[in-house]
């Protein structure tokens, strides 16, 4: 219970710090968006690492090397908790937005934030707006912002890795841009297992290999989503 009240504090005090930084950061983006989104990114991974460490989160990452250099790429990983978002935000190299559904939108300040490191809000119930979103998307990974989202749509509270989302992946086919598949393990043990309890664990984030969605045919692409799925989840059994 005392990691659970210390993540509290934190996030008390980072978001009444947050009225301060928000406005100066806004005032940053009018004269320059990239110096504003970089800002905001570096702290964010602060707050998260400072989450991870209050908590008593030790993550062990390997397979970074796989992520491509100098040019944006689609995320895609596992999703069993809230902890999935932190650990991958920080360790995910350059610029990258994330996909969250559009419930997160109502909060301020946390959406605040989440606006200025390019959160995309998907509404998964109206087809129309969700295409938008999808839209919007597309349209960051083709200027240079990497994109995270968990495909499997909501967190996965069974075994393995539920059936992936195809249109997740038209992120990664419409700007013809690479796929990297993460997997995490042990993630829900930290809170939701947990809850209200916050509980010391070890976490696993594997960066796999790279799919270049550029050099598929119409039939590879077709099946990616499942073929990713399938790859993933032989890694997860391995990593449980």
């Amino acid at each position: 219970m005392i990691r659970f009240i210390l993540v509290i504090l934190f996030l008390t005090i980072y978001f009444l710090c947050s009225l301060i930084v928000l406005p100066v950061l806004a005032l940053i983006g009018h004269f320059n968006p990239k110096k504003k989104q970089h800002m905001s990114q570096a702290i964010v991974k602060f707050g998260f690492r400072c989450i991870l460490f209050f908590a008593g989160t030790h993550v062990d990452v390997e397979g970074l090397e796989n992520v491509p250099k100098d040019e944006a790429v689609l995320f895609i990983a596992n999703h069993r908790s809230f902890f999935d978002v932190i650990i991958s935000y920080c360790y995910i190299p350059g610029t990258c937005g994330i996909i969250a559904k559009k419930e997160f939108e109502k909060y301020p300040l946390l959406s605040n934030w989440m606006r200025n490191i390019h959160c995309i809000f998907l509404d998964r119930k109206n087809i129309r707006a969700g295409m938008k979103s999808i839209m919007e998307g597309i349209e960051e990974v083709k200027s240079g912002t990497s994109i995270l989202i968990f495909p499997e749509g909501t967190r996965n509270k069974g075994e393995g890795i539920s059936e992936f989302h195809a249109g997740s992946f038209k992120l990664a086919t419409k700007p013809k841009a690479k796929v990297v598949p993460m997997i995490l393990t042990n993630t829900a043990e930290a809170f939701e297992n947990q809850f209200p309890r916050v509980k010391s664990v070890h976490s696993k984030l594997v960066f796999m290999k790279p799919v270049d969605t550029n050099v598929l045919d119409k039939e590879a692409l077709n099946t990616l989503p499942e073929d990713l799925r399938k790859n993933m989840l032989q890694v997860y059994e391995t990593l449980k």
